[in-house]
């Protein structure tokens, strides 16, 4: 990371309230079951909360909000940053209820226009980011130190049209523990962009799959799957958010295949969890390496735990 620091010009995030470092406690990473979308909740060690797209719909909205009021702390009923990756339906459906119920101060995205411009829920996530702070964000922006830092990468991408391959990627670092988060990113962004600028930075101990486990992830043409990612990121555990029994037939069987493949497998050997069977995952990032996984939709409730890596 000081390598990148020098590297790169970087540009600070403006936030409400600073990161505390000086807390020991750990950052929470709930992975919402919000059906064939992706809704990510971060809450950092002093209370700060950032979340990662929204897929808030008539049929999930009870569910998604009643787990929101009882995952956020209890002083704290508001959103500090909203990070779209992308202006995606299933990536910004029901911001106007979740601003609604948790205020949002500030909105983060690559300013790339969505597939659907002319849609209601189109505007209503572009009214809702006109009306708040907004940033964003071409090439990469960080906030915090070696130890522990958020670093939002991707963006806008000069002659390319294709949003999903401008998401955002959000890489969140607690003192030697990491996530990844990925959007709708596909292979040939990784290959000729991501892999090459950052490198070894992108290695994290969990990986949310992007786009809700698609082959796209891995393939660039009918003869040649890229894997040269995950070697980089080499995470040990890996997440999908998709919705059971979705339209789109995620997760792609040799997507899913690879994901094993490469993911090194937490203490109890499991290597992929996903939202449609898990339902709401909590990834708690302890430090050092270590990191726990958890759900209330099994008895222990413990899903995985980190090596130590």
């Amino acid at each position: 990371m000081s390598e990148l620091l020098t590297r790169n010009n970087i540009n600070w995030l403006t936030v409400p309230v600073r990161l505390d470092r000086t807390k020991f406690r750990f950052t929470e990473v709930h992975f919402l079951d919000v059906g064939q979308g992706n809704m990510t909740v971060v809450i950092f060690p002093n209370d700060f909360v950032m979340v990662y797209d929204c897929n808030i719909t008539t049929e999930n909205a009870a569910s998604v909000l009643t787990h929101l009021y009882h995952i956020l702390p209890p002083n704290h009923r508001w959103i500090n940053t909203f990070i779209n990756s992308h202006r995606d339906a299933d990536h910004i459906t029901g911001i106007e209820i979740l601003h609604a119920c948790f205020p949002i101060y500030e909105i983060i995205d690559a300013g790339v226009a969505g597939n659907a411009t002319d849609s209601a829920q189109y505007q209503k996530y572009m009214q809702i980011r006109r009306s708040v702070q907004c940033t964003e964000v071409q090439g990469h922006k960080l906030v915090g130190d070696d130890n522990f830092y958020v670093l939002i990468m991707g963006g806008c991408i000069d002659g390319e049209d294709d949003c999903n391959r401008q998401s955002l990627v959000v890489k969140i670092n607690h003192y030697g523990s990491s996530v990844l988060l990925t959007g709708d990113t596909d292979s040939k962004v990784w290959r000729d962009f991501l892999v090459p600028r950052y490198g070894g930075v992108l290695q994290s101990h969990v990986l949310l799959a992007s786009h809700h486990g698609s082959y796209s992830f891995f393939e660039l043409n009918d003869y040649y799957y890229y894997k040269g990612h995950m070697d980089v990121i080499r995470p040990e555990m890996t997440v999908i958010s998709v919705g059971k029994d979705n339209q789109h037939e995620h997760p792609d069987n040799e997507a899913l295949l690879y994901y094993a493949q490469h993911s090194t497998g937490g203490r109890f050997g499991h290597r992929i969890f996903r939202t449609d069977f898990h339902k709401n995952i909590a990834l708690e990032l302890r430090g050092s390496g270590q990191w726990f996984m958890r759900t209330h939709e099994i008895p222990s409730g413990l899903l995985g735990a980190g090596t130590g890596r």
